[in-house]
């Protein structure tokens, strides 16, 4: 009997520690998202300020911390978020198997959940977390053997599995020459939201009639909360030099 109260006292112990650390997580999480929101918040206000016309948030995480909290802000201005394609990919491969991959706190994210819960009926998805993938890119290493080996171990147990692969991450696609290269040249499509973003912006300001004439210059400026070295990464990976 002893040894029995014992091994209860041990197991309700080990409970309570694993509880501890589920809601330490949680609280980690929710504070996470408390601070993206408040910057792309700040962010929105700088640039509104600038006499911009729509706002895209070119952010999964930052969409799903922060876009209901922006409408509810700005309700008569344009606001366009971004979600991984899982819509796109499903129309495209009707009861196919389809990978979501993403940073883990897109993944995890109510808004992204009931997105993917949506079409669970309909296709087999696999949620693909891919952590360090992002900051890789952020470094400017997205061609170097490190990038290759992180997406390897993520992707090498759905090689010859997928039907298609969305990138849930606005920092995927310029991995997508080594994306192709883990998962080879056929039998999966890479599917990310750029396409669906650019055309969802062009009907808001065609409806609004507040499209810019073809003549029009474009003009482009690149700020960010960081510093000068991390704005001018920015400016050339945009125009890829």
């Amino acid at each position: 009997i002893n040894q029995l109260q014992t091994e209860l006292t041990d197991a309700k112990s080990e409970k309570e520690e694993v509880e501890e650390l589920l809601a330490d997580a949680e609280r980690e999480c929710d504070s996470r998202k408390q601070e993206v929101e408040q910057l792309t918040l700040a962010a929105a206000e700088k640039l509104r300020a600038r006499g911009i016309k729509a706002f895209v948030i070119a952010c999964n995480t930052a969409t799903a911390a922060a876009v209901e909290a922006l409408r509810a802000k700005y309700p008569d201005f344009i606001i366009v978020g971004i979600e991984p394609a899982v819509k796109l990919a499903v129309d495209r491969h009707p009861g196919g198997h389809i990978g979501v991959m993403a940073t883990p706190g897109t993944l995890k994210s109510p808004r992204v959940l009931a997105l993917i819960d949506r079409f669970r009926d309909q296709v087999t998805v696999e949620m693909l977390p891919a952590p360090g993938l992002a900051d890789l890119v952020e470094a400017n290493k997205q061609n170097a053997p490190e990038g290759e080996a992180l997406l390897t171990g993520f992707l090498a147990p759905y090689v010859g599995k997928l039907d298609a692969l969305v990138l849930g991450c606005t920092h995927y696609p310029f991995l997508k020459s080594v994306i192709r290269n883990v998962v080879g040249e056929r039998g999966v499509q890479i599917i990310d939201s750029g396409e669906a973003v650019e055309k969802r912006v062009e009907s808001l300001l065609d409806k609004y009639d507040i499209r810019a004439s073809e003549e029009n210059d474009a003009q482009y400026e690149f700020l960010t909360f960081a510093d000068d070295d991390y704005r001018e990464r920015l400016r050339r990976k945009a125009f890829g030099e």
